[in-house]
């Protein structure tokens, strides 16, 4: 019994391998050029005083490296006139420039690259938004609970109301973070939270900074958001007795651009090694390019935890 078995053994090894090659087939595959076009991502803040970005290229599929470029042209217009230049920073690889308070303020922009050779010039527009501000904000211990992985757990709450402009889209993005300032106003420790909503309007994602909400539901009206967040007391109430722990609100009115490529790259980043999830393709508003120019005015509220 014992040889027969080995008799087979051998038999059935050699049929796989006299098979291997009608199995196996090294198959060359053309894949074609895609057309490649210059890359940038832009944001501009009211009230910030530097502009910031990098100029690249599309990559091919059979290309491991990003292609940067250090010769461009970068030029930021306001209401059609020209703001200012951003120049190559060798040490960052990103073009900047330096603006005053109150020049990056609402109103229209326009950003183009130009002097690439063999690339087509890019542009895109935006408008930073008006500013929106929180009308009042309310702290509670354990006072909401966050859904993850179909279970539910209790933590804390901050709570903020404000008024949405009416007869215009807007779209907000919500960030949270916790203080504790010493006896001379410094600052001590900071945390940036990560938050969730049980509103059902609310966009969560571990891939963005916070929260993001669009007016639909309450175009107009003043609205009451539900801010759940975990892990305040772990740090914050072990603030001495003459140090203040507080939570600052940050409430971004943000393009609608901004708003489509967040929410579109935090999907793609989900979708990371996923075999059944749907392609994602990213946001972008560039003509001629690839990429994305937006824009924000964000407030914000502080909240003394007492």
């Amino acid at each position: 019994m014992n040889k027969l078995f080995y008799i087979l053994s051998i038999c059935l090894f050699v049929a796989l391998f006299s098979c291997e090659d009608k199995f196996v087939r090294d198959i060359e595959i053309d894949v074609p050029e895609a057309e490649l076009q210059l890359v940038i991502n832009l944001e501009l803040t009211e009230g910030d005083t530097i502009a910031k970005t990098f100029v690249a290229r599309t990559s091919n599929i059979n290309e491991a490296e990003s292609t940067f470029f250090s010769d461009a042209i970068v030029e930021l217009y306001k209401e059609n006139d020209l703001l200012g230049i951003l120049d190559y920073e060798i040490e960052t690889n990103e073009y900047r420039a330096n603006f005053l308070p109150g020049d990056l303020s609402e109103g229209n922009y326009t950003v183009e690259v130009s002097g690439i050779d063999g690339f087509d010039d890019i542009r895109a527009s935006q408008t930073i938004p008006s500013e929106v501000n929180i009308i009042e904000g309310t702290y509670q211990e354990d006072g909401t609970i966050e859904q993850y992985y179909g279970y539910a757990y209790t933590v804390d709450e901050a709570t903020i109301k404000f008024k949405d402009p009416a007869d215009q889209e807007n779209y907000y993005q919500i960030r949270l973070f916790g203080f504790i300032e010493d006896e001379y106003g410094s600052v001590r420790y900071e945390r940036d939270f990560f938050i969730t909503s049980i509103n059902p309007f609310v966009e969560t994602s571990f891939y963005i900074d916070g929260i993001l909400l669009n007016d639909n539901s309450f175009n107009g009206q003043e609205f009451n958001l539900s801010i759940g967040f975990a892990g305040n007391y772990s740090k914050l109430s072990s603030a001495g007795e003459n140090e203040t722990p507080y939570l600052l609100v940050q409430l971004s009115n943000i393009s609608r651009d901004n708003y489509l490529y967040q929410r579109s790259l935090a999907d793609q980043l989900n979708a990371v090694d996923n075999p059944f999830a749907e392609p994602v393709v990213v946001h972008n508003n560039l003509e001629n390019g690839i990429g994305i120019f937006r824009t924000k005015n964000t407030s914000s509220f502080r909240i003394d935890l007492e």
